[in-house]
């Protein structure tokens, strides 16, 4: 059988990670075949020779790495199949099989709700914008307002790049405008996670002064306090199905789709109501 290569751009002991790297591992496990890692260290350039070349992998599950375009590349030159997951905004890559989820219609179902309870002022903060996910959940919100009748406001969308720090300032600066946002929507539970911790420092309560919604429903979403409205992606079911897809290109099938997407699934919980009077 053969040998999965995985390549992930950090500790995979992260929630969407974590659940996506198991989705990989289950199933190359059932389907007998051998896995090798590469966690990815953006401030080095490790050499592909021993993980791509003879005695490596016969394939490769791209989840999300850094240097998108030069790993392609390489997978090219040594003639690796390769699946990417969560793929880059970037041409050149049309080609190549990839397995992503619904990410404007999750945004749509998490603005729409917000929108349903009477917010009108409505902040958001992005993801990394040299991927597509981000660009399609930036989409997301910029479809909802258009739907309501609301104008854009560029000072109500901060960038929060997946990262709790990023995510944290820009929740600060939207909560310093005047008037602030009454609800924010975040690109990922991280960003989420971020914007409950400047809310609470400013004395503020989520759900009441201020609704958040995320969107991933990692781990983290039910211990949050009040538990976190967000957009449910099925990152197992990325992984899982990353493997089907790159075994069946190894085959020499022809997939029935090229690129896949997964539902996503609005969950509400208590961080979310009506707009304070």
């Amino acid at each position: 059988m053969p040998t999965i290569g995985v390549m992930i751009p950090g500790v995979i002991n992260h929630d969407y990670l974590g659940e996506v790297f198991k989705g990989v591992a289950d199933t190359a496990k059932q389907h007998r075949c051998s896995l090798l890692t590469n966690i990815q260290n953006p401030s080095r350039q490790d050499s592909l020779t021993h993980f791509l070349g003879r005695g490596g992998c016969d394939g490769v599950v791209m989840v999300i790495p850094h240097n998108y375009e030069r790993l392609v590349e390489v997978c090219r030159e040594y003639q690796r199949e390769c699946v990417l997951v969560d793929y880059p905004a970037t041409s050149g890559v049309d080609d190549l099989p990839s397995v992503s989820v619904t990410n404007r219609e999750g945004i749509l179902s998490g603005m729409r709700h917000l929108l349903a309870l009477g917010h009108q002022r409505i902040g958001f903060i992005t993801g990394r914008m040299d991927g597509a996910a981000a660009q399609e959940r930036y989409e997301g919100y910029r479809q909802a307002l258009e739907e309501a009748g609301i104008a854009y406001d560029p000072a109500l969308v901060v960038d929060g790049g997946w990262l709790h720090v990023l995510s944290y300032r820009g929740t600060q600066a939207l909560l310093q405008l005047d008037p602030p946002p009454t609800a924010i929507m975040a690109s990922c539970d991280v960003s989420a996670a971020a914007a409950y911790q400047a809310t609470h420092e400013r004395n503020l309560t989520v759900g009441k002064d201020l609704s958040i919604v995320g969107f991933d429903d990692v781990r983290m979403a039910m211990t949050l306090t009040p538990p976190l409205t967000t957009v449910r992606q099925p990152m197992y079911q990325l992984g899982k199905t990353a493997v089907e897809m790159l075994l069946q290109r190894l085959s020499g099938q022809t997939l029935p789709e090229l690129h896949v997407r997964l539902e996503t699934e609005l969950i509400i919980r208590q961080s979310t109501g009506a707009p304070n009077p």
